[in-house]
């Protein structure tokens, strides 16, 4: 799991501090901070386009947005097209695990 953290806020002056990042344990999670929305950005360029998204749109900046990519996904100069781009997170996560759990089953 890659977790990319973005100002969004005017008071996101800098990285989360230890207390966001412990949110979450599971130590497979990769956490990054992003402070020019560059994954952001990215990944409104994905050929193709992305899926059809109910929320998370801030000026053009995609944020509390999960995204499940294929087993064949790769990022070059634009991010890759999502097998699922939803948020915001807490709201979706059933969809999330049900995301996660197709692309774990296929071949």
């Amino acid at each position: 799991m890659l977790v990319v953290w973005e100002p969004m806020l005017p008071t996101d002056l800098a990285p989360p501090v230890s207390s966001a990042l412990a949110r979450l344990s599971d130590r497979r999670a990769m956490q990054y901070w992003d402070r020019k929305h560059l994954v952001a950005q990215s990944l409104r360029q994905a050929p193709g386009g992305q899926p059809e998204f109910q929320c998370c749109d801030d000026d053009g900046i995609l944020w509390d947005i999960a995204g499940v990519f294929g087993r064949q996904a790769r990022w070059a100069d634009a991010g890759p097209r999502a097998e699922f781009l939803d948020g915001p997170v807490w709201l979706v996560k059933d969809r999330l695990a049900e995301a996660v759990a197709r692309q774990l089953a296929a071949p």
